[in-house]
């Protein structure tokens, strides 16, 4: 059993990629809905990613619930925001984001989080920044560099998402009307809740944020170990 205290933040990162007994181990996990999405994937190299994001999130849940990780039970918000459903909620909020072949989760006892990972590219999305970030957060982008510009884009564009994320509502809510800018930290009062945002370092290549009501006291980041036969 994984304890998680009322104050704490703990999150989690894992590589996607399995070999051929760890898609096997990780598919046992999963729902029969889920085994049905897996399945609608295009590609051999999507589908794994599915079903090793869903079944390592199953596993970590029930480590902190202390139960099988096919025994829980999924909701899903209006937005598809997943949630513990009936006897397995205990207050635990979850969240889990994925990009390429990393993903990211964060887990807290009565607090909303999202978090979000993103694969940096090699050029700047000028149509993007302009579509869904603020003019103040444009305007500091366009005093940067190119290399410096890409990554704090990518920042931003994180932080935006984890917020979204935790708030539940993706980018059905209307991001462009509050700023993050690309800071370490920054502190954020929407829907009438106090947001802590923090980029945190997954892997080189990656930019990853997460989005949490104050209060938390301890933030803790462990990289998980994907399933070996013994």
């Amino acid at each position: 059993m994984t304890i998680l205290e009322n104050n704490e933040l703990h999150l989690w990162s894992a590589v996607l990629t399995l070999d051929e007994q760890q898609e096997i181990h990780y598919l046992t996990y999963l729902s029969e809905d889920e085994k049905y999405r897996a399945d609608r994937f295009r590609t051999p190299q999507l589908r794994q990613r599915f079903i090793a994001a869903r079944g390592i999130l199953r596993e970590l849940l029930g480590k902190y619930l202390s139960c099988p990780p096919s025994d829980i039970v999924f909701a899903y918000g209006e937005h598809g925001k997943p949630s513990l459903q009936g006897a397995n909620s205990a207050r635990l909020n979850f969240n889990i984001a994925h990009s390429h072949d990393m993903a990211v989760y964060g887990f807290t006892i009565g607090r909303l989080v999202g978090v979000d990972i993103e694969k940096v590219d090699d050029h700047y999305k000028e149509a993007i920044a302009k579509r869904y970030f603020t003019p103040e957060e444009n305007a500091k982008l366009s005093r940067l560099a190119e290399p410096q510009r890409i990554q704090a884009f990518y920042c931003i564009w994180a932080y935006k998402e984890a917020l979204m994320k935790a708030i539940g509502k993706g980018l059905s809510y209307p991001i462009a009307q509050f700023s993050v800018f690309f800071d370490n930290k920054c502190h954020l009062f929407l829907e009438n809740i106090n947001w802590h945002l923090e980029t945190f370092a997954v892997c080189e290549g990656y930019a990853s944020a997460f989005a949490v009501e104050e209060g938390i006291k301890k933030i803790c980041y462990t990289e998980h170990h994907r399933f070996r036969e013994k």
